[in-house]
């Protein structure tokens, strides 16, 4: 598949060996030049559902535009680099994100993805922070609504929170002329047209699934029948507060069962 082939060419392993192969250092070295990069950013289980469609997203432009694909955990620090100022998320917001290890209790992520953290010094990557300085409030928002290149390393391609969780969206609206400034090459517009064909939850959940696995341990396999008939939905509280310990999913099931009335389950 699409996702297979991606994964053979941008894994973690594959970077090491290019690394390798040219005595450790960027200099000289074609096959880690001609790469081309984007960072994606997640986090749980608060915020989960927003924060991990977004990595999902950037991660479809990556296979799309044919970039490596970097993670990032989006720490406190990360959050007041990139989201102040100004943002809807509050410094005070920022300071009640959970840890990687809180989030590794829930979700694991696969080794074959390269760490933004550990391959930025060698591939000489700017800190994703710094392309949040603005003059004012008008630069800055632009920062995280809009996407660009970083001027002074354009192999690392940032995406705006907006337009990131976007893309799936405009792809299956047909929307394709909305992508055009990222994805205008007649190849990457075939890699389009197969994703889809392809049933956008199905596309969704087989990029999930590639880079994440969900922890047993909080799977209710044994109150579910053994059969193959059987369909398994989780449900996240939207819109967490601190008068909300996140057990309160009443609109959420609505929204649920509406869905499965329209597609007919």
């Amino acid at each position: 598949s699409l996702v297979q082939e991606y994964m053979s060419q941008h894994n973690h392993t594959t970077l090491t060996n290019e690394w390798n192969d040219c005595d450790q250092t960027l200099e000289g070295c074609v096959a880690l030049q001609e790469r081309k990069f984007v960072v994606a950013y997640y986090s749980c289980p608060i915020q989960a559902g927003n924060r991990i469609l977004r990595f999902l997203n950037t991660y479809l432009l990556a296979i799309l535009s044919n970039r490596t694909l970097l993670w990032d955990y989006y720490t406190t620090d990360n959050c007041l680099l990139n989201d102040l100022p100004p943002s809807y998320i509050s410094e005070e917001q920022c300071q009640f994100l959970n840890t990687i290890d809180m989030c590794q209790n829930v979700l694991i992520r696969h080794s074959w993805v390269p760490s933004f953290v550990e391959w930025k010094s060698k591939l000489n990557l700017p800190n994703q922070g710094v392309l949040m300085e603005a003059e004012n409030n008008t630069q800055a928002r632009r920062g995280w609504t809009g996407n660009y290149d970083h001027p002074t390393s354009p192999k690392l391609f940032r995406m705006g929170k907006k337009i990131n969780g976007q893309l799936f969206k405009e792809l299956y609206d047909r929307k394709i002329n909305k992508v055009d400034e990222r994805v205008s090459d007649t190849y990457l517009r075939e890699r389009i047209e197969t994703i889809l064909q392809f049933n956008f939850y199905y596309v969704a959940g087989m990029m999930f699934e590639s880079i994440f696995t969900i922890q047993p341990s909080i799977e209710p396999n044994n109150l579910l029948p053994d059969d193959d008939q059987t369909n398994t939905f989780y449900i996240h509280s939207r819109h967490f507060y601190n008068t909300d310990n996140g057990t309160n999913i009443e609109d959420e099931t609505w929204c649920l069962d509406k869905l499965l009335q329209q597609e007919k389950y």
